[in-house]
């Protein structure tokens, strides 16, 4: 794993999930949410357990998880309002639950029953690696363009994604024409089987350092501190049309998908050592010290997304009947999708951008 100083790590619970440092929106103090987000996490950890199982028994295409990393894409859905737009790439399943896609819709994408439906103005599942930035600048720039006040794009990568040149441009475009944007960066330190060390020689928040953009790197295990950051970067891209990279350093727990073997390239004590440092268990511990949660809480919890997981799995099987040809050619997903340029009547305009 590469080693980065720790003060240059924002945090607020420590790996014991004690508080060291109080968030600046006292989201710590605010313990129905912080048990919301806890249900949030589980629920997605469950529907991954069910998707694993489902492609274990040759039911489901490749998959792939996001075990560990369910903090930062709960914290996005959480910080994002829904007018905003969100350019997600395949691992994204804790941030579009919450926005709104179901867990058997997740589960019908994977298998390839239909392409999966964008909520609102949100972009589909990229599934090539870092062409979702691109794409993400040119919402963001529709949405200045268009005076969209008060919405924000949001684009996820892996870490990987970020030794790509679609990242590095996009960057640069996104500080020179100053749009409403957010890069987040999940680093969970493998890029299948190249670590975070091998294939790239600095920290991936000095990345932004080019396009002399603000960055910053936020424990991504810490949903508390995820939260604090992913707020204060929306404020600045909405309120000073000033983008923002944030690296969210976390750790994948599983497979890079489930046609990969990482036993192959990880050593087992790196493995062992990143699980005392998960989100959930972490959240619990603070949970429980602020006499939040016992264990009689966290039961009912995990029988109650057990049931739902149950109910998913029921109704993957029993799929309701779809159209092959609606799927492969109907594409016209938001028809009255508020980046549409062609609103503008002087297309010249857009020059000046």
């Amino acid at each position: 794993m590469a080693n980065y100083p720790s003060k240059s790590i924002h945090q607020c619970l420590n790996h014991q999930g004690e508080l060291i440092t109080p968030s600046s929106d006292n989201t710590h103090k605010k313990h129905s949410l912080l048990v919301d987000f806890y249900e949030q996490m589980l629920k997605i950890r469950y529907l991954d357990s069910l998707a694993v199982f489902l492609h274990r028994t040759g039911q489901l295409g490749t998959y792939p998880s996001c075990l560990g990393q369910e903090a930062i894409g709960t914290a996005l859905a959480y910080c994002m309002k829904k007018k905003d737009v969100f350019l997600p790439y395949y691992r994204d399943q804790a941030t579009l639950i919450p926005r709104g896609t179901s867990g058997v819709q997740w589960l019908n994408y994977w298998k390839g029953r239909s392409h999966h439906i964008p909520i609102q103005d949100d972009f589909p599942i990229c599934i090539p690696i870092g062409t979702q930035c691109p794409h993400a600048v040119g919402a963001a720039l529709a949405l200045k363009y268009l005076n969209q006040e008060d919405r924000c794009v949001f684009v996820s990568i892996g870490d990987g994604g970020t030794s790509r040149g679609d990242f590095a441009e996009s960057l640069n475009f996104a500080k020179l024409f100053k749009l409403p944007i957010v890069f987040v960066v999940n680093n969970n330190q493998w890029a299948i089987s190249t670590n975070i060390s091998q294939q790239t020689s600095a920290p991936i928040i000095q990345k932004a350092a080019f396009a002399s953009m603000d960055s910053l790197c936020v424990d991504g295990n810490d949903i508390i501190a995820l939260v604090d950051q992913l707020t204060k970067a929306r404020n600045q891209a909405v309120k000073n049309q000033s983008p923002t990279l944030i690296e969210a350093k976390t750790y994948r727990l599983h497979d890079h998908t489930t046609i990969d073997d990482s036993t192959k390239y990880r050593q087992s004590h790196e493995l062992i050592e990143a699980w005392k440092h998960e989100p959930l268990i972490r959240l619990k511990s603070y949970l429980v010290s602020e006499k939040q949660m016992d264990e009689t809480h966290d039961r009912q919890i995990h029988d109650k997304h057990k049931r739902w997981q149950t109910q998913t799995v029921d109704a993957f099987k029993n799929p309701t009947s779809y159209s092959a040809d609606k799927m492969l050619f109907d594409h016209n997903l938001s028809t009255s999708c508020t980046l549409d340029i062609r609103e503008t009547q002087n297309e010249n305009e857009f020059e000046s951008y």
